[in-house]
């Protein structure tokens, strides 16, 4: 297989795009793939998935024949990625108190006034120890 060197142009715009703001990246993201991103993504995955984009436009994607083969290699088990739509409201009962969870547009989760980046952030802030938030909200496939 010929070694092929990164496209200047391409490595730059790579490198610009942890400059970009989470909004900006969206906007990227939509343009590249022609639909938005999934609403809870984070900037580190947008970044990679658009810098993968990037290279596949200039030196092309796996073929299906290179992507079979991989499967056919490894044991793939699908992830479990619970979608809870923003707007959706969460609640735990929790040592005879009741505890509600707004989860917000871009992977915020709003709980007291207070906004977290994660479940497990605001499991923690509930409980005062390191949880498992989907686990704690009992949140599932």
């Amino acid at each position: 297989m010929k070694k092929r060197n990164l496209d200047v142009g391409v490595a730059k715009q790579i490198y610009d795009l942890h400059s970009l703001s989470h909004a900006d990246l969206r906007t990227h993201y939509q343009t590249l793939y022609g639909q938005p991103p999934m609403p809870l993504i984070n900037k580190k995955m947008l970044i990679q998935r658009i810098a993968y984009r990037l290279q596949e436009k200039v030196f092309g994607g796996l073929s299906q024949k290179c992507l079979k083969q991989i499967a056919d290699k490894i044991d793939v088990v699908a992830a479990c990625v619970p979608i809870v739509m923003p707007g959706a409201r969460l609640v735990k009962i929790y040592k005879g108190v009741s505890h509600e969870v707004t989860v917000r547009e871009a992977g915020l989760y709003s709980y007291n006034g207070i906004d977290y980046t994660s479940l497990s952030s605001v499991a923690k802030a509930i409980t005062g120890q390191q949880r498992n938030g989907r686990e704690f909200f009992d949140v599932r496939c």
